[in-house]
C-alpha cells in the first residue's frame, strides 16, 4: 500500500518591516552602574528628550558629558 507523505503547508515569509521599526541599544557602564536605553528607530527623538530628563534628574547620576556620548551614538545609528 503506497501511503503519501504530509506536504508541509506553505509558509509565507514574514512581511519585511521597514528599516526604521527596529530595536536599537545604546548603553554606557561606568563602574558599577549601567545606563541601558532600547528604543525603536523610528522614535530617536524621543529617546534624546528621556536622556535630557535623565541628565537633569539630580537622583540620577549621569552627567551632562554622559548624555552627549549616548546621543552621539544615537544619532549614529
Amino acid at each position: 500500500m503506497l501511503t503519501r507523505r504530509p506536504q508541509p503547508s506553505p509558509v509565507a515569509p514574514p512581511a519585511a518591516a521597514p528599516p526604521s521599526s527596529g530595536v536599537r541599544v545604546v548603553a554606557l557602564t561606568r563602574g558599577e552602574e549601567r545606563f541601558v536605553y532600547l528604543f525603536r528607530a523610528d522614535r530617536v527623538a524621543d529617546c534624546l528628550a528621556r536622556l535630557a530628563a535623565h541628565a537633569a534628574d539630580p537622583s540620577l547620576s549621569l552627567t551632562a558629558a554622559d548624555v552627549a556620548l549616548l546621543a552621539e551614538r544615537i544619532r549614529e545609528g
